[in-house]
């Protein structure tokens, strides 16, 4: 296992395994990468995919199992969870600019356990996406983390993957909301024996939807903040099997949210979330799923309520300014879903700060 350095002011030298010989091109990286390899790229000023920083084309991760492409500041792994720059406001991410280019910034196929850490696009075109990940096979194990996505047709794609973790990333800038079948997050051909979607925040304007479970194993989507500032269809549609928990979805001002969780086909696990502010909270098309102990508030109508179900005002500590702890005196403490041996837990996303800066 080596490391492979990226950054504007290395001499190229293979094998890139210093920051003085490090490649200036992420794609030259890339391709030099073997099996457990990490790929570091230095955040010493943006990567511009313009074919003179760097290839004005798709960056293709095809090179080997278990590679990882992670951001750094000053040293390895100080944007990485804990670090002294983890999600600080102007080093939290390197910076990939991907010029509206007509392709998507990171593609990947036939290839597992592919791992990217501590990076931010921006300027991804209207019918691109940050990550195309799609390969013809199923393929297991990938990781995105600290990532940091600001619009385009997409933000990710997912097609054929099994057991993908998308967690602690952050979704800002407008998506495609025509033909009205994408999302923010778009799992389409049966997509993963299990996904994984945790700790991160929408905060993006229009988009047909944040995230759409179209053929999947089991999704669970936990532990996320949807602050919605523009027009969205559903914020999130599951299709097959989805454990949808202490998650946070808010109308928050600017646009309008049809509705916040859309069920049908399979059986679905719904509990310990806050909705607010949406024309229907919850439709349920099919009238087999199971949930409870959700906090249900200003929404149009809602699901017909379960056990625990609440519609009272979540009592946020800030939620214009994206700070959705729970007050002292919201009733959505200590009320949730309870749990063997250890009496109720909190609806909402887990007393969370929101962490966008």
């Amino acid at each position: 296992m080596a490391d492979i350095y990226v950054n504007h002011t290395g001499s190229s030298t293979a094998p890139y395994d210093t920051e003085a010989k490090a490649a200036t091109d992420i794609q030259v990286a890339l391709d030099a990468a073997g099996t457990g390899d990490t790929v570091w790229i230095k955040a010493d000023q943006d990567y511009v995919m313009d074919g003179v920083d760097q290839q004005a084309a798709q960056f293709d991760a095809d090179v080997n199992n278990n590679v990882a492409i992670k951001g750094y500041y000053l040293n390895t792994g100080d944007q990485d969870y804990g670090g002294a720059y983890y999600k600080h406001s102007s080093h939290g991410w390197v910076v990939i600019d991907a010029n509206s280019g007509a392709y998507y910034v990171f593609s990947a196929g036939d290839y597992e356990a592919l791992c990217w850490k501590n990076l931010k696009f921006a300027n991804v075109g209207t019918s691109h996406a940050a990550f195309d990940l799609t390969p013809t096979v199923s393929e297991i194990d990938y990781l995105i983390q600290n990532c940091w996505m600001t619009g385009g047709r997409y933000a990710l794609n997912m097609n054929y993957l099994e057991n993908p973790i998308i967690r602690d990333c952050k979704f800002t800038g407008s998506y495609t909301t025509a033909p009205n079948i994408w999302g923010v997050i778009f799992m389409n051909t049966f997509c993963g024996k299990a996904v994984l979607i945790e700790d991160c925040e929408f905060s993006h304007a229009a988009a047909a939807r944040s995230i759409y479970c179209k053929h999947t194993g089991m999704t669970v989507i936990r532990n996320n903040i949807f602050n919605i500032t523009g027009s969205v269809s559903k914020v999130v549609e599951a299709v097959y099997s989805c454990v949808f928990t202490n998650n946070v979805i808010y109308e928050g001002g600017g646009g309008a949210i049809t509705t916040g969780l859309l069920l049908s086909k399979k059986a679905h696990l719904v509990y310990n979330n806050i909705i607010v502010g949406c024309t229907t909270s919850i439709t349920d098309n099919d009238g087999i799923h199971f949930g409870g102990w959700n906090c249900l508030y200003n929404n149009g109508s809602d699901w017909t309520l379960r056990e625990g179900d609440i519609q009272s005002d979540p009592q946020f500590m800030d939620a214009a300014n994206g700070d959705f702890r729970l007050k002292p005196t919201s009733p959505c403490l200590n009320t949730g879903k309870p749990t063997p041996g250890s009496g109720y837990t909190s609806i909402g996303a887990w007393q969370r700060k929101s962490l966008l800066r």
